[in-house]
C-alpha cells in the first residue's frame, strides 16, 4: 500500500479519514480501524496526534469558540499542572492557583470553563493543587454545578459568597486601615463583593476617585 506524503499526519488522516466528525459521531468507526505498531515506543508515537485530534472533536463545539484559544487553554493546563507538582514536591502541600474573573467566560468561551473545572477537579480528588474560580454573578456556579466534575468530585466544593456588611467594615477597618466613616461609604459603594471592595479600598488608599460606575447590583 502506497500513500502519498511522508508525513504521520498523512497517514492518520489515510486510515482516519475526516476524523473530527467521524469519532464523535460514531463508535465503529473507532472501533473498525487500527494503527499496527511494532513497537510499544512507536505506539506512543502514533497515538499523540491521533488523541489531540479526538479531543478536539469532542471538546470544541459551537461557532464562537476558538481553537486556537482551546489548544492554548489545554497547554496552560499542562503547564499548571507541573509547576503544582513541582510545588507540592518542595513544600509539600498543594499549590493554590486562583482563576480570578471567570465570569466572561461563560458567554465567550463556556468550554474553556469547563477545561479548568474539570481539570480543577482531578487535582482536587489526586491533591495536586487547589482551585478557586472568582466571578461576579450566578451564570458561572449554576453552570458548573450542572456539571458531573461538581457532583462527582471526591473533594466537596466549596463556595464562598459575598461579605457581610460587618465582615466587610471589619475588612476594611483592620485590614487596610479605613476610618469608619470612609469605610461606610466604600461599602455603601460596592457592598460586599470581595473582589470590587479590594480594589475601591486599593484606589481609596492610592488617593485616587471612586469610581462611582460601580454598584451592589
Amino acid at each position: 500500500m502506497v500513500i502519498s506524503g511522508d508525513k504521520l499526519s498523512d497517514f492518520i488522516d489515510f486510515v482516519y479519514p475526516n476524523l473530527n466528525d467521524n469519532s464523535a459521531s460514531s463508535v465503529d468507526f473507532m472501533v473498525s480501524r487500527a494503527i499496527l505498531a511494532l513497537k510499544n515506543n512507536n505506539v506512543e508515537h502514533n497515538n499523540g496526534p491521533i488523541s489531540s485530534k479526538v479531543i478536539d472533536a469532542k471538546v470544541i463545539t459551537g461557532p464562537q469558540v476558538d481553537k486556537s484559544k482551546i489548544s492554548e487553554w489545554k497547554s496552560a493546563v499542562r503547564a499548571l499542572n507541573h509547576a503544582s507538582e513541582v510545588y507540592k514536591a518542595k513544600h509539600d502541600k498543594p499549590m493554590v492557583i486562583v482563576y480570578d474573573n471567570v465570569s466572561h467566560l461563560v458567554y465567550n468561551n463556556p468550554k474553556i470553563l469547563d477545561i479548568l473545572q474539570d481539570d480543577a477537579k482531578h487535582s482536587a480528588d489526586d491533591q495536586k493543587y487547589i482551585a478557586v474560580f472568582v466571578c461576579s454573578e450566578g451564570s458561572v456556579p449554576r453552570r458548573m454545578e450542572s456539571r458531573s466534575a461538581w457532583s462527582r468530585a471526591k473533594q466537596p466544593v466549596m463556595e464562598i459568597g459575598d461579605f457581610s456588611r460587618e465582615e466587610s467594615m471589619e475588612y476594611l477597618i483592620k485590614k487596610r486601615n479605613i476610618k469608619e466613616v470612609d469605610a461606610e461609604k466604600l461599602y455603601e459603594l460596592v457592598g460586599g463583593r470581595i473582589v470590587e471592595l479590594k480594589d475601591v479600598a486599593d484606589d481609596f488608599l492610592a488617593g485616587q476617585p471612586l469610581k462611582i460606575s460601580r454598584s451592589k447590583s
